[in-house]
């Protein structure tokens, strides 16, 4: 996976209706985005799928344990699946989405 380039993303969805939609699991994928080791899980694995080792050192996670648990996180809110017994990705459905709420965050917090 690429992510040099621009990023074009159409969605239409009725803005009242935005308002009704599961909030549960929005917040679910927001708590768990919200935690710095786990977004910094999620952008290492933007960049392409990473073993839990590799993920341990781009994170500077101290225990394995750690990690894993971060991991369940992020999987229950359906952001990282396991590809093999050692190995993590983010489906590619879900890039776009993920780049797009991290713009979103950013642009909330005035960092644009």
């Amino acid at each position: 996976m690429s992510l040099s380039g621009t990023v074009s993303w159409t969605i239409e969805y009725d803005a009242a209706a935005t308002l009704g939609l599961d909030g549960l699991a929005i917040a679910g994928v927001l708590d768990a985005l919200g935690n710095p080791a786990r977004l910094a899980i999620v952008r290492t694995l933007l960049r392409g799928p990473a073993t839990a080792g590799e993920l341990q050192e781009a994170t500077a996670l101290s225990s394995p344990g750690r990690l894993y648990h971060h991991l369940r996180t992020l999987s229950a809110a359906h952001i990282v699946e396991q590809q093999s017994r050692n190995r993590y990705h983010i489906p590619p459905a879900k890039v776009v989405p993920l780049l797009v709420l991290s713009l979103a965050a950013a642009d909330v917090a005035e960092q644009l």
